[in-house]
């Protein structure tokens, strides 16, 4: 039951990432992007996200959950940055997610 516990988060996290796929945002170097660059930009952290997300699913630590966690922190508040705020309920979901028990 708590594997499929977990199956499940991993599986919502990617699902709610792949809304976030044609938002907008800007770079972590502070470069403002527009468009289709900031669809690529954000594409490439859902893919990102999408990744860590399978590996916690094989192998349930507390570093893969970490992982997805950081991840999902990013891509979340990218989106908000793009003024997308209905992302941030996510953004804190996110934070929330205590990977401590795990291990």
């Amino acid at each position: 039951m708590k594997k499929l516990k977990k199956l499940s988060l991993a599986l919502a996290m990617v699902i709610l990432s792949s809304l976030l796929m044609t938002a907008c945002s800007s770079k972590d170097d502070g470069e403002d992007l527009e468009g289709d660059d900031c669809n690529e930009y954000l594409q490439g952290l859902a893919v990102d996200l999408s990744d860590k997300a399978q590996v916690f699913v094989e192998n349930s630590t507390q570093a893969n959950c970490q992982a997805v966690k950081n991840a999902g922190i990013l891509l979340s508040e990218e989106a908000i940055e793009c003024g997308y705020e209905e992302f941030e309920t996510l953004a804190n979901q996110y934070k929330d997610l205590d990977c401590s028990s795990l291990d």
